[in-house]
């Protein structure tokens, strides 16, 4: 009788051993319980509210161990990339889970914007989760970046629209440590600084009378203020040293610089924005913004070009109207300065679009919402 075994009884043996080697992998990841991978193959079968109904079940200790337990799981992977808790990780819907966990980190601590109240927004525990599977995932699968770069700009956008911009910053830095050039991100984070200094109350002038202890805060809101400017202005010009002809990045830069008081390199990006092929609600913003830098550099008939443009690009602008309109009245032709006001808002009663300085605020549509449902169609089986 031969010793040696046969072909098919070295490949039974074989998948017996690659069988307990699979189980032992798991026993040594004990946050990868079979409840858990239940719970994640429930969400990415479609069936989310109830996925997300058992993850919200849980209680603050039991979230703060799973966090852990993933840290713990980031440090194995990285020192042992051949260890068990790496095969674990790979047989595992990882995408599946950073979807769960992202949507009950939005459920709990975003609102949609129906009223004029003050936002509800925050930064939950899920949020840390969502960053440690992030790293896992990019240790464990070479195609990582492609769902991870969407799934922090859907939160940073629907952070946005949901006016919780401070978060939205959070999401985009986060996504930024990650993929540190990203030119979505870093439009995001800029665009949501931007917004958020613009919605911040600058403080009241100076005067003689101030107390001391009021001045100081004063002081402090004032730095505060042209920090997050000076931060936004960073954002954008991240943006244009990555991609020098975006043009979007070069106007908000623009109208940044502006804030600044830095009127002559504020007119020289918006005049550049003006000599791209850009799109028609961005030339009409270039238009409103560089007549506003020469406004104040007491250029009134050239501001007062621009602004007829823009006017003429958007009839039924307030903005435009009121901008011209101001203009007029400061060369002294106030009659001119109220019919140009007057017919402008009565125009403005016909409009049924938004002007485009409106969304360039903030936004008005929940792209990423609709970011983050293509990811979800994405990870189905």
């Amino acid at each position: 009788m031969s010793l040696c075994p046969s072909p098919v009884r070295v490949l039974a043996l074989a998948g017996l051993c690659l069988s307990f080697q699979t189980v032992a992998a798991a026993q040594t990841v004990p946050i990868l319980s079979t409840e858990y991978t239940e719970m994640v193959r429930l969400y990415a079968s479609g069936a989310r509210a109830s996925a997300l109904a058992l993850l919200g079940s849980w209680t603050e200790r039991r979230i703060r161990e799973h966090r852990e337990g993933l840290s713990e799981a980031v440090g194995s992977i990285r020192r042992c990339p051949a260890c068990p808790t790496r095969l674990a990780f790979s047989k595992f819907p990882v995408r599946a889970a950073l979807l769960l966990h992202a949507d009950l980190e939005l459920q709990d601590q975003f609102a949609e914007p129906v009223s004029e109240q003050e936002s509800r927004c925050g930064t939950g525990p899920h949020a840390a989760i969502v960053d440690h599977l992030a790293v896992i995932h990019l240790l464990i699968d070479p195609q990582a970046q492609d769902f991870l770069q969407p799934l922090y700009l859907g939160m940073a956008r629907h952070a946005e629209w949901s006016h919780c911009l401070p978060q939205s910053q959070q999401w985009a830095r986060a996504g930024l440590r990650l993929f540190p050039k990203d030119i979505p991100l870093l439009m995001a984070l800029g665009i949501a600084t931007e917004s958020s200094a613009f919605f911040t109350l600058a403080p009241a002038p100076r005067t003689l009378d101030l107390p001391p202890s009021v001045g100081r805060q004063r002081d402090a809101s004032a730095a505060n203020l042209r920090g997050q400017w000076e931060d936004a202005r960073r954002a954008f010009e991240d943006v244009v040293a990555v991609s020098p002809d975006h043009v979007e990045a070069r106007l908000r830069l623009g109208r940044i610089l502006w804030r600044l008081g830095r009127l002559d390199a504020a007119r020289t990006r918006l005049e550049a924005v003006l000599g791209s092929f850009a799109e028609a609600r961005l030339q009409y913003l270039a238009h409103l913004f560089l007549g506003r830098v020469l406004e104040d550099n007491r250029q009134w008939p050239e501001a007062e070009e621009h602004y007829r443009v823009a006017m003429s690009m958007q009839p039924l602008s307030e903005t435009a109207a009121v901008a011209l309109s101001h203009v007029r009245f400061l060369q002294g032709d106030a009659e001119s300065a109220r019919a140009i006001l007057r017919d402008g808002l009565e125009a403005a009663r016909r409009r049924t679009e938004f002007d485009p300085w409106v969304p360039y605020l903030i936004t008005q549509t929940p792209d990423g919402e609709r970011i983050l449902a293509e990811l979800r169609q994405a990870v189905r089986p």
